[in-house]
């Protein structure tokens, strides 16, 4: 008889964030999932995306935003040597949830520890991200209640050198969650 289904990595990961603050819970999911990664059994889907992610900045007022930096692999080609479409989608739907996992500002209400479900997410591309490239993966939270959120994200060419500008505008995202965090600790 099988035992009890086996959590995935991701959402240990998730569970796990729970006993940290600030932008240590995102450092700790991205290292779990990349720890995560090396085990071939114990993979998920976002796995080949999460292991290239890596935290560029972050703020937590006035509004949590979150900028992360993500190489372009070979594993994520769309077989024209650009990012993937459902690829850039995965990676908006990390990138966008964990930044409503920081410690909201004074006066918000608590709420989505545990990064909540998508409602909706909406993705335009707008120019190609090439295999190689480095993008930065600009995510705010522009609203976020006890039930619902909205985050959006912005993808552009990461900079060629430190203290040098962002390239272009490669694509953006609006991503709606909505909060699955148990009752007590929406309080």
């Amino acid at each position: 008889m099988a035992g009890p289904p086996k959590i995935s990595s991701t959402a240990s990961s998730m569970l796990a964030m729970d006993q940290h603050e600030g932008i240590e819970k995102i450092e700790v999911f991205l290292a779990r999932a990349r720890e995560a990664y090396k085990d071939p059994d114990d993979r998920d889907w976002s796995s080949e995306i999460v292991r290239h992610l890596s935290v560029v900045s972050h703020a937590a007022a006035p509004a949590r935003a979150v900028t992360f930096r993500f190489e372009v692999g070979p594993a994520h080609d769309n077989g024209t040597g650009n990012l993937h479409g459902g690829c850039a989608a995965t990676l908006f739907d990390v990138c966008t949830t964990l930044p409503l996992c920081l410690e909201p500002p004074p006066g918000a209400p608590p709420g989505f520890r545990r990064g909540g479900v998508t409602r909706s997410l909406a993705l335009t591309c707008l120019r190609p991200a090439p295999v190689g490239a480095a993008v930065h993966v600009r995510c705010r939270v522009l609203q976020a209640g006890r039930h619902l959120a909205l985050v959006r994200g912005e993808m552009r060419a990461a900079p060629p050198a430190p203290g040098a500008p962002e390239g272009p505008l490669l694509a953006v995202c609006e991503h709606a969650k909505v909060n699955t965090d148990p009752p007590s600790a929406r309080l």
